[in-house]
């Protein structure tokens, strides 16, 4: 194969994974916390950068979101905080290698989805409980965007979060 290295490399990585997370749980769940913080942050970034263009152009609008919205993810990176997508990949190469079983995958999936989910709540109730977003521009983009989310069909949600 092609590529034999680099999946053995992925897979070392994911035992290493597996490994922290049964010798220190509240390490682990920390760290994805942490990682639901740094993406609340990013949002509430993206939000704050991208209102006021959108309410002039939506489409320059989409383009400061995309823009800004990837602070996020090297703050996660720079951290070595767990989210949850970059742990779906190497605990996957290793369950499929078999350095790590399926359990233990599961597991970690069960602990940086509940991180993850807790960090982005603490901070969204933090950033409701300071007003940040109460006036316009930023309170309408939040209910457009909300709105939409809520009413859209769930297959064009599901194919936005892999194309967009």
């Amino acid at each position: 194969m092609l590529y034999t290295g680099n999946v053995d490399a992925i897979a070392a990585v994911s035992l290493k994974k597996a490994t922290a997370m049964k010798h220190s749980l509240i390490g682990f769940l920390t760290l994805s916390v942490v990682a639901g913080f740094f993406i609340g942050f990013g949002v509430l970034l993206m939000i704050i950068a991208a209102a006021p263009v959108a309410a002039i152009n939506p489409g320059i609008g989409k383009i400061v979101c995309g823009a800004v919205f990837p602070i996020a993810l090297i703050f996660v990176v720079i951290a070595g905080a767990e989210l949850f997508t970059g742990y779906n990949l190497l605990i996957f190469k290793g369950t499929l290698r078999g350095t790590v079983t399926f359990g233990d995958s599961m597991l970690g999936w069960f602990w940086t989805y509940l991180g993850n989910l807790g960090g982005s709540l603490i901070f969204a109730l933090l950033i409701y409980m300071s007003g940040v977003f109460a006036p316009d521009p930023w309170h309408a983009f939040l209910n457009k965007v909300a709105t939409y989310k809520c009413n859209a069909p769930w297959w064009e949600l599901f194919f936005r979060g892999i194309f967009l």
